[in-house]
């Protein structure tokens, strides 16, 4: 019996791991790039071509995607790559301390973490937190281990990660000391260290080999093993960066931190609540000094990335994590807890956990149905409190349980429905979080994707190759000039043999002084040039480009964005400008001269990227 459920809960946890890369790998090159993102892959894609590059804020990800672009070419896929493999070997992580963490927490930890919205939102976006969460956990693992060398592996790799690497190592270096200033009151100083399971914290030569290992480590990342050895000054720019977000604005508001939290890690905060009151109100006597400390380090690291999420002035999103990952450790043991042993008779214990579930899905039925009227003007206080009926019946039949059966039993049962109700409503949140596009009709408005989104990147590539391929055969041979600020364009097309970049601010200034006969056949602008001076030599097509999240509307319609996640978008256009003798039926702007438009022109910069 033993042997079944040890192998039972080896599937689980392998299918933890399929699920996992499978939220985090499927459909990552679907979506188009972001202007973010397009600037981190258009480095690499340099670095790849052999081209200088100045690489900012993230070079261990520019030369991995280098490396994939100079073996595979250039795609969205292969830009993501590098994050989705990062958020994969977490849940690896978590399931290599399966002696140490025990059976169950491991298993309801790695499903947690393979699911959780936040993690598979930013192992799909290039430039993410991942990478720096991976290192540092391995750096963890190793020293635990008392392995130096790989810990010095890791240590490199994280200062080659990015700015996140930084601020997560400041948030872990904070909960530590104030965690060892908390043990030195509570417990004797010749007890083991508990954070390295008993082995001190360096043996003889252990910096020497950490140090060496580090250094060798940066120096072959950072030029991809002297590739490309200008990337070695490249090293320091996540610090350098970090270090500047002290005096930077913040991309997200406290509200939007707040309210992100509460929506999509609601299971966590739930569970963890509970654990919390547990050992509160009845404190375990008996409980091993071990987990005691846990509790505690768990809590002081939750308590000091929170603060430093509410005072570092460029907080992002993203610094969210570091609060999401101790928080779903301290839900993972309540939840082990309640579901390692079910309290007998079963059947009791499941037929309420199917009550509690089915009056918890007519609950969010009749919210749902709430804000329909509410749309509508036809919603008063008493339908809202009809709403919460449902809730109400829930601790009803709760009560009555206790009173004919164990009150664990009663608990239990309703926790597991609600477990099975929060497992429904985090797919629901993921599934969103990782597969809706600008361009589909479910396209939802993510916190967790708070930058503007690209929109008809597709369209606007067919057009450009389409007017090519029907002038010189070819989907690529036509020059195109860019005078719009935007990276993701240049990514778009990136296959292009000749792309020339003019800055936004001088580009229709100086297109508006050239001759006829000196204009580029294919233009792309910002909406604002709806009709330049020269617009007669051409003919435009609008394309929506950016979609920015308007936050402001939600306090207009909150419960349609909590169940649907609708609101409004700030749309940015622009125009894909065709010279009229591209067209069968144009007329050659150069006819009276008996001349011929040219194909290329020297403008001021030429980029020409990568070849197909």
């Amino acid at each position: 019996m033993k042997q079944r459920i040890i192998a039972t809960q080896t599937a689980i946890l392998w299918l933890a791991v399929v699920a996992a890369a499978l939220l985090r790998f499927g459909g990552l090159g679907t979506a188009p790039l972001t202007d973010g993102e397009a600037e981190l892959a258009l480095q690499a894609l340099q670095i790849a071509q052999g081209k200088a590059a100045v690489i900012q804020a993230y070079p261990l990800e520019v030369m991995v995607s280098a490396g994939l672009f100079f073996l595979f070419g250039s795609s969205n896929f292969l830009a993501r790559f590098f994050a989705a493999a990062s958020g994969t070997l977490l849940i690896l992580a978590i399931i290599s301390q399966r002696r140490r963490l025990g059976p169950s927490l491991t298993l309801v930890l790695a499903l947690a973490l393979a699911f959780d919205p936040a993690l598979v939102a930013q192992s799909r976006q290039m430039g993410s937190v991942m990478p720096a969460l991976a290192t540092l956990s391995a750096m963890a693992l190793f020293a635990a281990q008392g392995r130096w060398s790989l810990t010095g592996i890791a240590l490199g790799f994280g200062i080659l990660s990015g700015p996140p690497f930084w601020y997560g190592s400041l948030v872990l270096l904070l909960a530590g000391f104030a965690f060892s200033a908390l043990e030195k009151r509570l417990s004797s100083a010749s007890e083991t260290p508990w954070l390295l399971g008993g082995q001190a914290w360096l043996v003889a030569n252990a910096w020497q080999t950490i140090g060496v290992a580090t250094v060798l480590t940066i120096l072959f990342g950072s030029t991809l093993f002297f590739f490309y050895p200008r990337g070695l000054g490249a090293s320091v720019s996540p610090l350098l960066t970090f270090l500047a977000g002290w005096k930077a604005a913040a991309s997200v508001s406290i509200p939007e931190i707040l309210l992100s939290l509460g929506v999509y890690q609601l299971p966590a905060i739930v569970f963890g609540s509970i654990g919390v009151g547990r050992w509160i109100l009845r404190p375990q006597k008996n409980e091993r000094p071990n987990d005691l400390r846990l509790q505690r380090f768990l809590g002081i690291w939750i308590g000091m990335a929170a603060l430093l999420v509410l005072v570092y002035p460029a907080r992002q999103m993203s610094n969210l994590i570091w609060v999401i990952l101790p928080l779903w450790v301290y839900a993972a043991q309540e939840i082990a807890y309640w579901v390692e042993k079910l309290e007998q008779p079963l059947w009791a214990t499941w037929t309420l956990a199917g009550i509690t579930f089915v009056f918890l899905c007519l609950f969010w039925l009749q919210l749902a149905a709430y804000t329909s009227l509410l749309a509508y003007g036809a919603a008063d206080w008493l339908r809202l409190a009809s709403v919460f009926s449902s809730l109400v019946l829930i601790a009803l039949f709760v009560w009555l349980a206790e009173m004919v059966l164990p009150a664990r039993l009663a608990w239990q049962g309703m926790l597991l429905g609600f477990l099975v109700a929060f497992s429904l409503y985090t797919i629901s949140n993921v599934w969103g979080m990782a597969f809706s596009y600008p361009w589909s009709q479910v396209f939802r408005q993510e916190l967790w994707k708070p930058y503007p989104q690209i929109g008809d990147a597709d369209l606007l590539l067919k057009t450009v190759q389409d007017l090519s391929r029907w002038k010189t055969g070819r989907a690529d041979s036509l020059p195109v000039l860019i005078a719009l600020d935007s990276p993701a364009v240049r990514w778009l097309l990136r296959h292009q043999h000749t792309v020339t970049i003019l800055p936004e601010e001088q580009a229709l200034a100086q297109l508006s002084l050239r001759q006829a006969d000196q204009l580029p056949a294919l233009m792309i602008t910002p909406a604002i040039a709806e009709n330049p001076s020269f617009a007669a030599a051409y003919r435009g097509q609008d394309f929506n480009w950016r979609y920015q999240p308007n936050w402001q509307s939600l306090s207009l319609s909150p419960l349609n964005w909590l169940l649907f996640r609708k609101g409004t978008w700030e749309i940015q256009p622009l125009i894909l400008w065709a010279r009229s003798d591209l067209f069968p039926e144009g007329q050659s702007l150069n006819a009276g001269a008996g001349g011929t438009l040219p194909q290329e022109l020297p403008l001021e910069e030429e980029l020409p990227l990568e070849q197909p």
